[in-house]
């Protein structure tokens, strides 16, 4: 969430920094949302004007592609949905 007005073009920066501030959401709202995570915004790129208050989103932020916990989630993500096309799958 930012916690100040973010421009189009700037680069946010981590944790602890003026730039945002995390909110707790169970993987599913957070998917729904299209919420990108704490973790993964320091060093990212505003796409969009994010107002304070606003959620961090993968239409108006881009995540820094190039961090190891960048690819690290990206694993996550995948495991977490293949597990969830074989849970479907045995029901």
């Amino acid at each position: 969430v930012a916690k100040r007005e973010l421009r189009a073009g700037e680069r946010v920066g981590g944790l602890g920094s003026a730039d945002l501030y995390g909110r707790i959401y169970k993987y599913a709202e957070a998917g729904t949302l299209k919420a990108i995570p704490i973790g993964l915004a320091p060093g990212g790129r505003v796409r969009t004007r994010i107002r304070a208050g606003e959620i961090m989103t993968t239409s108006n932020f881009e995540p820094d592609r190039s961090t190891l916990i960048y690819r690290l989630r990206q694993e996550q993500n995948a495991l977490l949905h293949n597990a969830a096309s074989e849970a479907a799958g045995e029901r």
